[in-house]
């Protein structure tokens, strides 16, 4: 593999954190339409969508961090966190779902502040889906202290994540 593009920065504000996070269990995408080097298209199981987890105002993020092993090889870990405010029988149930999905896996769609929709739990080297890595629910110690749960969303493939450029299925 070669270098065949230039990289121009754009001046212009960037913002960070997300906006909006969706979820899918991973058998229910039969697949995605990759269109150069983004995902234009999605095919859902009959009846299956997306569904949309909110989340507290500025502390949802995604990261990855790629590390190239002496074997030549490339590790790209992807995670996605969102802290979900109380904590009462809707969002435990919201919380179950979560972990109980983690067994086969889902795949999340994030939506950044530049409107960015960055695919994780699904690209055309590996189909590794996203998984619970912890869930850390706090009920506070103080009156002013915040409660709810700290959700961290995980996987590990080859390569970064890719780029959907179709409106999500919901």
């Amino acid at each position: 593999m070669a270098i065949t593009t230039a990289l121009s920065q754009i001046c212009q504000a960037w913002s960070g954190g997300l906006q909006r996070l969706y979820l899918v269990d991973k058998a229910d995408v039969t697949s995605m339409t990759l269109t150069g080097q983004q995902y234009s298209a999605i095919t859902m199981v009959s009846a299956k969508v997306f569904k949309e987890f909110e989340f507290t105002e500025d502390l949802a993020e995604r990261r990855e961090v790629s590390t190239r092993a002496d074997s030549g090889s490339i590790s790209t870990v992807g995670e996605i966190e969102f802290f979900v405010k109380g904590f009462d029988n809707t969002n435990r149930t919201s919380l179950a779902e979560i972990i109980a999905s983690s067994t086969c896996g889902m795949i999340a769609i994030a939506v950044d502040f530049q409107g960015t929709k960055w695919v994780h739990g699904y690209n055309e080297l590996s189909k590794r889906a996203m998984r619970v890595a912890n869930i850390t629910s706090n009920g506070g110690k103080k009156l002013a202290d915040s409660i709810g749960s700290t959700v961290v969303l995980h996987n590990e493939t080859p390569e970064i994540a890719r780029i959907y450029t179709g409106t999500v299925p919901v």
